[in-house]
């Protein structure tokens, strides 16, 4: 591997790092320099670089995120809109009124009704085909799970998640990793129907029986214990955001639980070489915490 290539996974294991920050401090402030030494870069020119690998200014992405979780405790929780407005690191609730309203065209509290009336005026939903599936979870409380992850940032395409994973699994053959019971876990934290697209961050990710040090674009990370409410599901990873829905709108809404703070990820029990879609299973962990506000 030449020394370009080197310095170029070095930089993305480092920017990777700082994304991870960023989303799971949401609420605290995001000074510049504190940002650039999580990643070990130079204030001077951290800024300029993370935008090229972002493809927008940084204050626009802590922003995005920022709203972009607000939209998905509005859909999916009760809680007040003050809480989700401190949840998320804006001090005066008015203030993040109005940057909602200016990305999503509606004030919180007029999103979230919206979100209910959609929900209420949808029909009852059908099993699609091909699909077995039960919305009776098991819950359960999560080890902590060592992982390497390869990093996918950009417009959803199954081909481009495929690549992802071949990649990944070439690295983990070639560097002796790979153990009878390792699991493959798939996680996505961004919602299409509020991002879009073209703003699609997933890591395909193995798990590890001991930790190990990021290598370049191959990111070495702990999953934090925590309880999950698991779902297994039948049948064609096309059909896994409509499963999520499901889940989302029609048990957490009904449940005594909401989502914590932590990623949302899939397992994938068997080898999609070896099966086909209707036959693929999937088991699907939903972080949560007992409600603070009624339902």
């Amino acid at each position: 591997m030449n020394d370009s290539l080197d310095m170029q996974q070095d930089y993305q294991s480092r920017i990777q790092k700082v994304l991870t920050y960023i989303r799971t401090h949401l609420s605290e402030p995001m000074d510049i320099n504190q940002l650039a030494a999580i990643g070990n870069f130079s204030a001077f020119h951290f800024h300029r670089i993370i935008r090229a690998y972002l493809n927008e200014p940084l204050g626009a992405y802590i922003k995005r995120i920022r709203l972009e979780t607000a939209a998905q405790l509005l859909m999916y929780s009760q809680v007040p809109i003050n809480e989700i407005s401190h949840r998320i690191g804006y001090e005066v609730p008015s203030s993040f009124t109005n940057a909602f309203k200016k990305r999503f065209s509606l004030s919180p509290q007029e999103f979230r009704n919206q979100q209910q009336q959609t929900m209420q005026n949808t029909p009852p939903r059908t099993e699609p085909v091909n699909i077995h599936f039960n919305l009776s979870p098991e819950i359960i409380q999560l080890p902590k799970k060592h992982v390497l992850a390869h990093r996918v940032l950009g417009k959803y395409e199954s081909a481009t998640i495929a690549q992802a994973w071949q990649k990944l699994m070439a690295y983990v053959f070639q560097h002796q990793l790979f153990y009878p019971e390792m699991e493959m876990l798939g996680i996505s934290y961004d919602h299409p129907e509020i991002s879009g697209e073209a703003l699609y961050h997933y890591e395909a990710c193995v798990t590890l029986t001991t930790p190990m040090k990021s290598d370049g674009e191959f990111t070495a990370k702990t999953l934090q214990a925590g309880k999950y409410a698991t779902f297994t599901y039948q049948g064609s990873y096309d059909q896994l955001d409509l499963i999520y829905n499901i889940i989302l709108k029609d048990w957490l809404l009904n449940s005594t639980y909401e989502l914590r703070e932590a990623p949302l990820f899939d397992q994938y029990l068997n080898n999609p070489g070896n099966a086909a879609p209707e036959e693929l299973l999937t088991k699907i962990f939903i972080p949560i915490k007992t409600a603070t506000h009624a339902i």
